[in-house]
């Protein structure tokens, strides 16, 4: 299987295995029973270590970082997802440094390869994740037995990041909102203040405890109506005794590790009371909680065909010769012989190189101007917003449309879309200046797939209006999404380069704020799923690494 390796991270690698001269001495008729040999087992990589979710994790630094959970499937055939493996997988242990430094090489021996064998599926994932990037391989959960399955069953899954669903954690948030809202007069004159608290969507104790704040300096006059307001704020926590905002970092939904704007909340005109919802609320779509996955995690795969010889010297004649390039290794020292397995087999190399089997988001974010527009309050005109000295604060990229992927990591079309939430990125979004490229890993996506990207900031500046007028008070989270179409690359092709997400390529976003990017904020996360997103965004799309987009929010 051809690849094109845009990826940029460590490029490739490839496997060997030497058979252990003990099955020479086996009599012929021990040997005609024989249904397995013994061998050394070697995998190279080569030196073009160029990717990552931070430099540690995913090798931008050029620093390989091991591999381990490696398995190896034997098939006695050429592989679709409907070949029978043909064994149990091969367990290989994990390795730190290599064997030969020329060729970046790791041997293995008595390592046992079913007779037959002529194709195998590798697979296998980067030491020292740190669990920030994680996927769940379907054979981890069951043992695969012999003949019993095929390569469909096998498949990956990101990682919820909530398992169970559950608002459990923002009962105070609750109960502080209805404790408050009870005590708004129900005159006239108290009308605006009911009209705000019951436009409130963003349920997040950070984006409540900021609405308090605002709350408390209009009504702290001193009368009766007033204290008592001011009092069931103070006594619910949302602000101290000097009425400024509570700031909890384990506030809900952050205590989940979900994005503030995970949670939403509505006002039920019935019981005059509010709760949490899922779904839709006045149109505005947002995921349920467990949509919201960790990243994709540094995995590696090859579907190859076995090249095999009868000679037992090979890994030190690698070792020791001057080689530059694995292709090299296979042809020099193998003659490229591809065949099955047989009894008489003592050394087997994969013919195709291990790639990494995930994709990479490379994005960095700007802003265009000292001053953008907002969407203003309600029924009046939109205001001019001056952004930040220090600009808008990054704290996390969340992709959409991510599935979970078969036995050769290509999409399951059948499988549910999810959405990564990568919390471990930073930036600070500034006038003029991009940010250093943010690295997320991420799942291959679907030919012509349109992928929507969102990016969290921080209000580092004053209040401003979001989508439908919502008020984004400073402090809080706000949303800006990108839409991601692989047709208006300046370079799509048809044919190859169609997808917004490739295994072992990189994709290149380059994000601005523009004059008008503000009015389309949100302050709760969307549904990237959802067909009525607002954009907002100019689309300058050109494929290197792997698709290229230029938007401007």
């Amino acid at each position: 299987m051809k690849k094109l390796f845009f990826f940029g991270m460590i490029g490739a690698m490839a496997l060997t295995f030497n058979a252990c001269s003990s099955d020479d001495e086996l009599a012929n008729d021990q040997q005609l029973e024989q249904k397995e040999v013994k061998t050394r087992f070697a995998l190279s990589l080569t030196n073009s270590v160029k990717t990552r979710m931070d430099a540690n994790l995913a090798q931008v630094d050029e620093q390989f970082r091991g591999m381990k959970d490696i398995q190896l499937f034997p098939f006695s055939t050429a592989i679709s997802a409907t070949t029978t493996i043909q064994n149990n997988p091969i367990a290989l242990a994990q390795f730190d440094e290599f064997f030969a430094e020329n060729v970046n090489a790791k041997v293995y021996t008595d390592v046992t390869i079913p007779v037959g064998t002529s194709d195998f599926l590798f697979y296998g994932r980067i030491v020292n994740n740190d669990g920030q990037g994680q996927l769940k391989a379907s054979y981890e959960e069951n043992t695969l037995k012999s003949g019993s399955t095929v390569a469909d069953a096998i498949n990956f899954s990101l990682v919820p990041i909530v398992e169970t669903p559950s608002f459990e954690g923002g009962q105070a948030i609750i109960d502080g909102l209805n404790a408050v809202y009870a005590k708004i007069p129900a005159d006239a004159s108290w009308n605006v203040v009911r009209t705000a608290f019951q436009s409130l969507k963003a349920g997040s104790w950070a984006s409540v405890a900021a609405f308090m704040e605002d709350l408390y300096a209009a009504v702290k006059a001193g009368n009766a109506e007033e204290t008592a307001i001011t009092g069931a704020i103070v006594e619910a926590g949302f602000v101290n005794a000097e009425g400024k905002a509570v700031v909890k970092e384990d506030g809900f939904p952050r205590n989940l590790n979900l994005p503030d704007g995970a949670v939403q909340v509505a006002f039920d005109d019935g019981t005059g009371t509010f709760a949490y919802v899922d779904g839709s609320v006045d149109g505005m779509s947002v995921p349920t909680m467990d949509v919201y996955t960790k990243p994709a995690e540094l995995f590696y795969t090859v579907n190859s065909k076995g090249v095999i010889d009868e000679a037992t010297t090979h890994a030190d004649n690698f070792k020791k010769q001057e080689y530059e390039e694995w292709a090299q290794v296979i042809e020099g020292e193998y003659r490229g012989n591809v065949a099955p397995v047989t009894l008489q087999t003592k050394s087997v190399v994969l013919r195709d190189q291990v790639q990494y089997a995930v994709g990479r988001l490379d994005a960095t974010v700007k802003v265009s101007a000292e001053t953008v527009k907002d969407s203003g309050a309600e029924g009046k005109e939109a205001n001019f917003v001056t952004v930040p000295a220090g600009g808008y604060t990054i704290t996390g990229i969340l992709i959409g449309g991510q599935k979970q992927v078969t036995w050769d990591f290509t999409p399951n079309a059948a499988a549910p879309e999810q959405t990564i939430y990568d919390a471990n990125v930073t930036g600070t979004a500034v006038v003029g200046t991009p940010t250093a490229p943010m690295y997320t890993l991420a799942l291959e996506t679907a030919k012509d797939q349109t992928i929507n990207v969102a990016v969290e900031f921080v209000n580092t500046g004053n209040d401003f209006y979001g989508i439908n007028h919502q008020v984004i008070p400073a402090g809080t989270k706000f949303y800006l999404v990108a839409q991601l179409i692989p047709s208006k690359a300046k370079n799509y092709d048809a044919a190859t380069l169609n997808k917004v997400f490739f295994q072992d390529h990189a994709t290149k976003l380059d994000l601005t704020i523009g004059e008008t990017s503000l009015q389309n904020a949100y302050n709760v996360v969307p549904d990237l799923r959802s067909p009525k997103l607002e954009f907002g965004l100019s689309v300058n799309l050109e494929w290197q690494q792997g698709l290229i987009f230029d938007h401007t929010f």
